[in-house]
């Protein structure tokens, strides 16, 4: 309820409208942090908010103040609801683990939103070939199909009317 109650109040098209009550409880699970999180799809937010609130002082700013703040920004980037991006909880799978290996300073969050930017990259299968998930797979050759390779390499090099 607290997550729909913040969507209609981001988005309802009035500037200066009061906060939910629901959103300022203390047992609210929206926080400054989350907060940003959801934004991070929309490039030149995403670097604002990197820039100036991308550190520990993000923590101390109270929770009414960060929404107010958002909601600022909502309007001042013109953004609607399908520039959020709702992170799931973390579930670390095979690709998130390759991840995490090669790029150890990334945040957990940032991985779970490269992992779903590849997924659905239309190149997808390339990038996959390149962090190794997916091998290229071997077939296995029968004793008759190699007997008959090596028959047709011997004919064609000592029988061949054609000088190699």
């Amino acid at each position: 309820m607290p997550w729909q109650s913040m969507n209609k109040w981001m988005f309802d098209g009035q500037k200066y409208s009061p906060v939910p009550d629901i959103l300022l409880k203390p047992k609210c699970p929206v926080t400054n942090y989350s907060l940003l999180v959801m934004f991070m799809r929309h490039g030149e937010l995403t670097h604002f908010l990197n820039k100036y609130m991308n550190n520990n002082y993000m923590f101390s700013i109270p929770l009414e103040e960060m929404l107010i703040f958002i909601k600022k920004c909502v309007f001042e980037y013109r953004l609607t609801r399908n520039h959020m991006y709702y992170s799931k909880r973390l579930m670390a799978d095979k690709m998130f683990d390759i991840l995490r290996d090669k790029y150890p300073t990334y945040k957990n969050t940032d991985l779970v939103l490269l992992r779903d930017l590849i997924n659905e990259a239309p190149d997808r299968l390339e990038i996959y070939h390149a962090l190794g998930l997916e091998t290229p797979k071997i077939t296995k050759t029968k004793k008759k199909k190699i007997k008959k390779i090596s028959q047709n390499i011997y004919l064609n090099k000592f029988y061949s009317m054609v000088d190699a």
